[in-house]
């Protein structure tokens, strides 16, 4: 009876320690002036339409955006030891591009550290997420709050899907040349999903792209090489949102009481 308890609890034990043991690392092969990084198992796993409750009484559907999940290269602690301490590397900048009739157009561009700050021992960033925002939705969160959509949006998303380029990954190579600084402002990813402003139309092809980045000098460190897969967004209609036929977009509430406008009234003491 002890031998079967322990043979039924022996192979989901295997099965886990597999799965651990299995994981494929991207490789980094040093060489004299630089270092080839061979990616793998890095991937757009998964897209997905947003759903936006609208109009009179919320019974109204149209799209707020599609939401995106990368998986990132995951490295051993030696190598992101030696990306760092070799050259300066210590995250990855993700740039998101929407190609529409032959014209690429970046909506941002993100970075994530290499390691992950959430784990005591050296842990290489797995997955993050980004969002594609309609413009009706993308300034801020009360714009995603309005009953009925700014700009007039109508727009429903039919179909979102995930293709392959048709080709693997390029080697990644760091150290041969840098891209300069950058100082424009770069986004880091979060535990929310960062948001891209897609524009009045989300149809179209979106290309994913990854490079090297040092955070600490504001230093790009590589060319950008494309992800092998793209997200398509290849049906889009427009619906009637009940209720909201001219429509405005509603005034901001003031955030905080301005007291130099604020009077006291006196009471009959003080005279």
């Amino acid at each position: 009876m002890d031998w079967l308890i322990m043979k039924k609890n022996f192979f989901p034990m295997l099965a886990l320690v597999l799965m651990v043991s299995c994981k494929d690392y991207s490789t980094i092969l040093v060489e004299k002036n630089g270092a080839n990084i061979t990616i793998v198992n890095a991937e757009i796993d998964s897209a997905q339409v947003i759903r936006w409750k609208v109009g009179s009484l919320f019974k109204y559907t149209v799209s707020k955006g599609v939401l995106v999940k990368l998986e990132l290269p995951q490295l051993r602690a030696e190598d992101i030891q030696t990306l760092m301490d070799n050259y300066e590397i210590d995250s990855w900048i993700v740039r998101v591009s929407k190609d529409f009739s032959g014209r690429r157009h970046v909506l941002g561009e993100i970075f994530m550290p290499l390691q992950s700050s959430a784990l005591s021992r050296m842990s290489s960033n797995s997955a993050a997420f980004f969002a594609v925002y309609y413009s009706a939705a993308a300034p801020s969160p009360r714009f995603e709050n309005f009953q009925c959509p700014a700009f007039n949006h109508r727009k429903l998303i039919g179909d979102v899907d995930i293709e392959d380029n048709g080709i693997g990954w390029q080697t990644l190579a760091v150290g041969h040349n840098e891209q300069g600084s950058r100082e424009s402002q770069l986004q880091q990813f979060s535990l929310d999903p960062i948001t891209l402003n897609g524009g009045s139309s989300l149809f179209g092809t979106y290309i994913v792209e990854l490079a090297t980045f040092s955070h600490r000098t504001r230093t790009q460190k590589s060319s950008y090489i494309e992800y092998p897969q793209k997200v398509v967004v290849s049906e889009e209609n427009e619906v009637t949102v009940g209720g909201c036929e001219n429509s405005d977009i509603p005034a901001k509430q003031p955030d905080k009481l301005d007291m130099k406008s604020f009077k006291f009234k006196k009471s009959a003491s003080d005279n």
